[in-house]
């Protein structure tokens, strides 16, 4: 059986929000005695409890994937630039970004 929480597959509904929140689940006594009843017979119960920090992390999530990882005006000033020829590259500049790449691989 699949259920689903806040949009994630494999969990119980249950809305998050910014208090904690318990939610209580009682088996209908109609199952089968199982090893996880209680010693009188009835089902066990299970209890799971979610935070705020549901909430504040699907909020991050959205706030997140509203940010370019790109930055779009600087690409067209590059593109720009080497369209009238005027881009110069910095060959000691990327050499050193190199140097600093391999140091920071090798420990």
């Amino acid at each position: 059986m699949s259920s689903e929480i806040n949009g994630i597959s494999g969990y119980s509904s249950v809305s998050a929000q910014k208090s904690p929140e318990s939610v209580t689940t009682n088996p209908a006594s109609s199952h089968p005695k199982s090893a996880g009843d209680s010693p009188t017979g009835q089902p066990a119960v299970e209890t799971v409890t979610l935070t705020h920090t549901t909430t504040q992390l699907r909020e991050t999530e959205a706030s997140l994937a509203g940010i370019s990882v790109v930055d779009n005006q600087k690409v067209e000033q590059i593109k720009q630039a080497i369209l009238e020829g005027s881009y110069q590259i910095d060959s000691e500049r990327i050499a050193d970004k190199l140097i600093a790449l391999e140091k920071s691989l090798s420990k």
